[in-house]
């Protein structure tokens, strides 16, 4: 029994004698899309229509696009199966030691401000005046207190 997968791969190229409009609207009734989802596939860029399918079903998809007038190619998958769990080679990671460092420092340069225009106070010197905040006057002549407690 055949076990290998194939896919369906379209690049642009119609059957000789057909419109492109025409082949456009043939793969959209084909797909059951409309007509402008299937022009970017007229680009010459490599499009896969159908993947992981057994050969016959492959050589139904080439059919049909060519009775829609389309020239594709039936290519043969590359399985890349992973080795059983048994057979994996174990993992070549460790825990580095407590404190260690991972990645080197990062370097960065100097920054080159100039200071030049600028001098330095005396300890104990105000550099500013402080400034006096006046003091807030609020009326709170209209507010009223009320005990909770006789209120329950």
């Amino acid at each position: 029994m055949d076990h290998d997968q194939y896919e369906v791969v379209f690049r642009g190229v119609i059957t000789e004698g057909k419109n492109v409009e025409e082949v456009k609207l043939g793969i959209a009734r084909l797909f059951k899309v409309d007509a402008a989802k299937v022009s970017h596939l007229f680009s010459g860029q490599h499009y896969t229509i159908k993947r992981g399918i057994d050969k016959q079903t492959a050589l139904k998809y080439k059919a049909a696009m060519l009775n829609a007038g389309a020239l594709c190619y039936i290519k043969q998958e590359v399985r890349q199966e992973a080795p059983p769990l048994a057979e994996r080679p174990a993992a070549a990671m460790t825990l580095a030691e407590v404190g260690a460092m991972l990645l080197p420092p990062k370097q960065t340069p100097p920054l080159k401000v100039n200071l030049s225009g600028m001098s330095m106070a005396m300890p104990g010197t105000m550099i500013s005046e402080p400034s006096i905040t006046p003091k807030a006057d609020i009326d709170t002549s209209t507010f009223t207190l009320v005990d909770r407690e006789q209120e329950q």
